[in-house]
């Protein structure tokens, strides 16, 4: 659920967030804001779509398993589930 939150739903909102609480902020100021119905929202979009695609790129830039490895499947051992995860390839070390 956190790397859906990361990756997804908050680089989409973060700028429409930022430009809120500016906007609200600027209202409370007195300064000479348009209304938020009349708000650059294409423009906060494009930036949404831009930051989740920047967090997707470095999700698969830093992230991830050897793709030689071996997938083992969870099992139960001694009454506990063992998650699943990836075994390096034989032959090699992890970290290589």
């Amino acid at each position: 659920m956190m790397r859906i939150l990361l990756t997804y739903i908050l680089p989409l909102a973060l700028p429409t967030l930022v430009y809120v609480i500016w906007s609200t902020m600027a209202a409370r100021r007195g300064d000479d804001t348009e209304p938020l119905s009349q708000g650059p929202w294409f423009a906060l979009i494009v930036a949404g779509f831009a930051l989740m695609l920047a967090a997707l790129v470095a999700t698969v830039m830093f992230g991830g398993m050897d793709p030689e490895g071996e997938y083992i499947a969870p099992y139960s051992k001694d009454g506990k589930i063992v998650p699943g995860h990836i075994e390096p390839a034989p032959g090699k070390e992890a970290g290589q």
